[in-house]
């Protein structure tokens, strides 16, 4: 997470910025895991 905030401070964007890109990019890992997880559960048949 450190790493995009790093990323987004030398494209110039705001602190802020980047930390909205890390959280959103987390969450939408976890999202994945828990579809995927959960379709996998649900149909392993």
């Amino acid at each position: 997470m450190s790493e995009l905030v790093a990323k987004g401070v030398s494209l110039g964007l705001p602190t802020w910025v980047g930390l909205a890109i890390g959280a959103l990019s987390v969450i939408g890992m976890i999202i994945v895991v828990i579809v995927y997880g959960g379709k996998e559960e649900n149909g392993g048949g």
